[in-house]
């Protein structure tokens, strides 16, 4: 029976795990699920396309066709509402359900933003 992953979170962590799992598993299916609207970009480089050194695409570090390469299905703009254990399925926001033989919840964290005074201020 072919292994059915999915990875919930496209983000680096999401990334690298499918790519460790590809190297391990080459016959089962991995999907992506990400709400983020494009392939794994990168955070750090924003400054960058903001000061005009570098384009929206000069933000992403996996393209599309690198995901094809290795046969890992990344799907984009899904948002993940719930996961059933007992089912094996990942609920989405829009009705869907991504059944897994193993799931892995890499959803990454929020920044801590320390009370400094007047960070709540426009510039």
């Amino acid at each position: 029976m072919t292994m059915r992953y999915v990875i919930v979170g496209g983000g680096i962590a999401g990334t690298a795990a499918a790519e460790a799992i590809r190297k391990r598993d080459r016959e089962g299916s991995i999907t992506i699920l990400s709400d983020e609207p494009y392939p794994l970009w990168s955070k750090i480089r924003l400054p960058e396309l903001f000061s005009g050194s570098v384009d929206a695409d000069g933000l992403v570090i996996r393209k599309a066709h690198w995901y094809e390469r290795r046969d890992i299905d990344l799907l984009i703009n899904v948002e993940v509402t719930s996961i059933d254990p007992e089912a094996k399925v990942a609920r989405t926001a829009r009705g869907g359900e991504v059944p897994y033989d193993r799931l892995l919840m890499a959803t990454g964290g929020i920044a801590y933003v320390p009370p400094i005074p007047g960070a709540d201020k426009q510039n």
